[in-house]
């Protein structure tokens, strides 16, 4: 929640901070800020970039003695916040992944076939060549 003094040059004072539901006698939190605009847009995208946001309410400053106007949002994690999210518990709680079953002794499939043998008269020819 947003509230604006729009006769002031400070006009916002703090944002408030509902979880739930914003129509609780005081707010979860309060963030203690003063700015000089009369929309939360500019705040939200740049100290709230992870959170997309819609209105839930508008009241009019006529509603409120000509003092404030008040812009209530309902936000939610954006979905480059929800990966970075899931990155962050991925780095914090480690799976590693199965160990692969080593080649049996002999087995050359893994290496390539038994008919690659050893160009000995084209490595000489590209040796003639980068000494050029």
């Amino acid at each position: 929640m947003f509230d604006f003094w729009v006769n002031k040059t400070l006009s916002l004072r703090n944002i408030n901070v509902y979880f739930d539901s914003y129509e609780k006698d005081s707010p979860d939190e309060i963030i203690p800020v003063w700015g000089t605009s009369s929309s939360p847009y500019f705040f939200m995208n740049k100290f709230f970039p992870w959170l997309e946001y819609h209105y839930e309410c508008l009241i009019d400053y006529e509603e409120q003695s000509y003092e404030i106007e008040t812009h209530i949002l309902s936000v939610r994690v954006n979905n480059a916040a929800e990966i970075f999210l899931q990155l962050e518990s991925f780095y914090e709680n480690p799976v590693d992944p199965p160990e692969p079953e080593p080649p049996s002794v002999g087995d050359r499939s893994v290496f390539g076939d038994e008919e690659d043998e050893f160009d000995k008269e084209g490595f000489l020819r590209a040796l003639g060549n980068d000494n050029s």
